[in-house]
């Protein structure tokens, strides 16, 4: 009768994980607007990205040079300084970035609650980790305003 009371060892990590992911519904979320520009290899590539925040963890869409990308990161916040690191999945390879998968590194400085300035880079980590071998990486990297909406 008490069997199914019994907390088992195998569903301990899922347990302990749901209570913080459940409250994270109750954390106001912040929408983002960044508009962007490429400043290595495709220098003037405009970009466009819109991110939505709830606490640490935010998520993002964006689109440049005939490529969409999708992903989801972690925001440290120090002060006005954000750092962000995550993975993206981007639609296109190109000369720049030549797999599907890659990594998100972000740092952005407030300079108001909602007026911001970052920095995004996008890489397979190939020159310093060695984990994707199959194709380029140059990395994209993006200079940007972003804009906050309540």
């Amino acid at each position: 009768m008490l069997k199914g009371l019994v907390r088992h060892p195998g569903r301990a990590p899922l347990v302990s994980f749901l209570p913080p992911l459940l409250t994270s519904f109750w954390i106001p979320a912040h929408w983002t607007l960044v508009g962007a520009t490429a400043v290595k290899y495709a220098a003037s590539q405009k970009a466009v990205f819109v991110r939505r925040r709830q606490g640490p963890v935010g998520v993002f869409v964006g689109g440049f040079q005939k490529s969409a990308v999708a992903g989801l990161d972690y925001n440290y916040r120090i002060g006005s300084v954000v750092l962000g690191l995550g993975g993206a999945y981007l639609t296109h390879t190109t000369f720049v970035n030549g797999t599907h998968w890659n990594f998100e590194l972000r740092l952005a400085y407030r300079f108001t609650p909602r007026l911001e300035a970052l920095w995004t880079h996008f890489s397979n980590c190939k020159q310093i980790c060695g984990f994707d071998r199959s194709g380029p990486n140059l990395g994209w990297e993006f200079l940007g305003i972003g804009y906050r909406f309540p």
